[in-house]
């Protein structure tokens, strides 16, 4: 399963807006952010699941998952081949991408930040990240080691 949200609606207060902040913020309580990620997570049919978000810092971090971590991970890509994971990129100006190896079973959410695709529309410096994140999805388990 998969979608995409926008800003608008949530319980979270903007500029005098509702939205729908799915970001752990300082200007936001969590109280409201983990009620948008309810609000999102019923919306695509997966109430039951929780919603796995890295804080992104325009890295070439990808984190592999076999489960819902402790606390939370820094970086730009995340995946895994276990069910029951929903994996969240969260972008303004930036690029969101989804993998996913069906025979598998493996997907990966990544944060593609405006330095890794900026130049007539082709993936420049940044290639890296995604070449060994699409390594992890289709050709490795990417769970090893978590």
């Amino acid at each position: 399963m998969h979608g995409f949200s926008t800003r608008a609606g949530g319980v979270s207060i903007s500029d005098g807006h509702r939205v729908l902040n799915l970001s752990l913020m300082e200007w936001d309580s969590r109280e409201n952010v983990l009620q948008n990620r309810r609000l999102l997570r019923s919306a695509v049919g997966a109430k039951e699941f929780e919603l796995l978000a890295i804080k992104q810092i325009h890295s070439d971090v990808i984190h592999p998952f076999r489960a819902m971590p402790a606390e939370a991970s820094k970086g730009d890509a995340s995946a895994t081949d276990r069910a029951g994971l929903l994996l969240g990129v969260q972008t303004a100006d930036c690029v969101p991408i989804l993998l996913v190896d069906p025979k598998k079973r493996a997907v990966a959410a990544i944060h593609a930040g405006w330095r890794g695709t900026k130049g007539n529309g082709q993936l420049s410096g940044r290639t890296g990240v995604f070449q060994r994140c699409l390594a992890q999805v289709c050709h490795a388990d990417v769970t090893r080691g978590r």
